[in-house]
């Protein structure tokens, strides 16, 4: 065998290695492309809300997962479903952050809803399997956007959809409700917090809202609020309110997490809210919570003057094996 010959054979060996990993990676490439394989880049939730939001909630999944690891029913997930690995699948692929914001709108005499999802990985097929199926349709009281869940880079999925402001509704606002010349602000991108709500309260929302929920209900706001006593009770002070803020976030014990709330409002409802809230309706959550749903919500709801509010460091327990029975009840 010739000295050129051995040469020709390396040189067409080193060629169809280099093919070989040129296509592959083009492969590779296509595919980690049509399915979202690679990891998507980081949008915080809380840059995407709009600046008028008076509803901002943000869900952050990091902070999360050791708690989905002790609920999630690793057994059923991996018997009952195509997932392959999921103890090693599923944490790969879940977002980032999730979202939720909601504008009023009395112009077009709505309340719109923006659904957000910051996905880490997978994107692209939950994009595909979901816009297929499209199981928000099911929610008829809402009205959705007609072109459904919006995919308009790697990393940020949106589904927007609205709701009818009931007849009446805007004029008591503008009856009862001076507007605030400032929004509140939107949430900290920066902030670490497992779950963050926001509501303003200084602008009506908080009857608009009502009204709706009622509304869907197939209840009139206007025949609730002149009939019911205690319903009457609860306008005059919503009247005074000014902004809600909630933060949750696990602590070092297992099973139990740290809320923090704060309800600002006029200093001259002081004694309402203490009575109402303090005294009644966070007494009856406490007892919902333990009857139907088996957690314990420690702590109470004082007055801080410094701050114009109630506010509360509470601690919420034993909320896992809900969460567990929930979750194995889907996956069945």
């Amino acid at each position: 065998m010739s000295l050129q010959f051995k040469k020709g054979c390396w040189v067409a060996v080193l060629i169809f290695i280099v093919l070989f990993v040129l296509i592959s990676t083009i492969i590779i490439w296509q595919i980690s492309k049509s399915y979202g394989l690679t990891r998507a880049p980081y949008i915080p939730i809380p840059d995407k809300i709009t600046e008028n939001a008076s509803c901002q909630i943000v869900l952050r999944i990091p902070p999360a997962e050791p708690i989905l690891e002790r609920v999630l029913p690793w057994e059923q997930l991996k018997n009952n479903t195509p997932i392959p690995m999921p103890q090693t699948t599923i944490p790969m692929a879940l977002p980032y952050e999730l979202g939720l914001w909601a504008t009023t709108e009395f112009a077009r005499n709505r309340v719109s809803f923006t659904f957000a999802i910051n996905e880490k990985r997978l994107g692209p097929l939950a994009y595909e399997i979901l816009q297929s199926a499209q199981p928000w349709r099911e929610i008829k009281e809402i009205e959705w956007d007609s072109n459904g869940l919006q995919f308009p880079q790697r990393g940020y999925l949106s589904l927007w959809g609205s709701i009818k402001i009931p007849e009446g509704v805007e004029e008591r606002v503008l009856k009862d409700w001076q507007k605030e010349s400032k929004s509140i602000p939107k949430l900290n991108p920066q902030s670490k917090h497992l779950c963050e709500i926001q509501l303003d309260l200084a602008n009506g929302d908080f009857l608009v809202w009502t009204a709706c929920i009622l509304n869907a209900q197939g209840v009139n706001w206007e025949e609730e609020l002149k009939n019911n006593q205690f319903a009457n009770m609860i306008y005059e002070i919503a009247k005074k309110l000014k902004k809600l803020n909630i933060s949750a976030d696990p602590t070092s014990t297992p099973d139990e997490l740290n809320v923090k709330v704060v309800l600002q409002a006029d200093p001259e409802v002081q004694s309402q809210l203490e009575f109402f809230i303090g005294g009644m309706g966070f007494p009856m959550l406490q007892d919902y919570l333990k009857t139907q749903l088996g957690m314990t919500l420690e702590g109470k709801l004082v007055w801080d003057k410094n701050r114009n509010g109630l506010t509360g460091d509470l601690r919420l327990k034993n909320f896992e094996n809900f969460l567990r029975t929930q979750l194995a009840s889907l996956v069945r």
